[in-house]
């Protein structure tokens, strides 16, 4: 065995170890701060840039804004606006008069009548249909007209000769204002 102390040796060699470990850990660290930090730096130059955008855009609309108001062609365009907004509030209604004259046509079930087309058109009810007979028709337009609806005489298109007699029809309603309630 030989004489030789390698103690000294290694223990220098576990001593520069460390101190490369500790120079690298700080390193590094020194390294990850200053990423971090340039990255927020970045971020926040990037968030001032869309706020004064976001600023010069809100200015540039409130310039074009006071503009416009001023601009013929505005003017005309805002009056075609409300013009289409009331004339939306007179669809809505009458979507909805055209709605309860359809919910009181079918609260009442046609025996002996079969509705082929119902029509809603210029606030006119047009119903077509089959009947076997003209009594049953006319208890089904009676038990209408009990509902204070106002139906105009059943107009006979033909009349069919197959197993049981049907007639065709057409029916019309002119709703008036006082006969939607």
């Amino acid at each position: 065995m030989s004489n030789l102390n390698l103690w000294p040796w290694r223990e220098r060699q576990r001593e520069d170890a460390m101190r490369r470990w500790a120079w690298g850990f700080c390193l590094m660290l020194l390294a990850s701060t200053a990423m971090v930090a340039l990255i927020d730096q970045q971020l926040q130059d990037w968030q001032y840039q869309h706020q004064q955008q976001q600023q010069h855009w809100a200015q540039e609309q409130q310039r074009l804004k006071a503009a416009l108001l001023d601009a013929p062609l505005w003017q005309t365009r805002l009056r075609q606006a409300q013009h289409i907004q009331a004339d939306g509030v007179q669809w809505q209604q009458q979507q909805q008069l055209a709605w309860r004259v359809l919910q009181r046509v079918l609260a009442l079930p046609p025996q002996g009548v079969q509705m082929t087309h119902l029509v809603w058109q210029n606030k006119q009810l047009r119903i077509q249909g089959w009947a076997v007979s003209a009594a049953h028709l006319q208890r089904w337009q009676d038990a209408l007209q009990a509902q204070r609806v106002e139906w105009h005489e059943a107009q006979w298109r033909q009349a069919d000769g197959v197993a049981l007699r049907q007639h065709a029809f057409v029916l019309h309603w002119p709703v008036a204002h006082g006969a939607d309630s």
